[in-house]
């Protein structure tokens, strides 16, 4: 499950998927995301999160390019089977 909240040191995003019982490469086009990895100004800018199994990774996204943009799993028999969304920059 993919959830949305937002950080408390900016006003962008913050998605966490918690349920994950696979190895993942996550990517979301055309944003960049920051890996939250608790080192505050030091987080890595990712293209592609790469998500452990049963691994809780949160990463900050910039959403300052409207459109629609892909957000999916880069396997492709996952994101056939459902991990694969939209997300709405406006």
């Amino acid at each position: 499950m993919v959830t949305a909240g937002t950080s408390s040191k900016s006003d962008r995003p913050h998605l966490a998927d918690r349920r994950l019982c696979s190895g993942h490469p996550i990517h979301l086009h055309g944003l960049w995301s920051e890996l939250d990895n608790g080192h505050g100004e030091f987080n890595p800018y990712k293209h592609t999160v790469i998500v452990k199994p049963a691994e809780r990774v949160s990463y900050l996204v910039s959403a300052d390019t409207p459109g629609h943009w892909a957000f999916h799993c880069h396997l492709l028999y996952h994101m056939e089977a459902g991990m694969f969304r939209t997300v709405v920059v406006s």
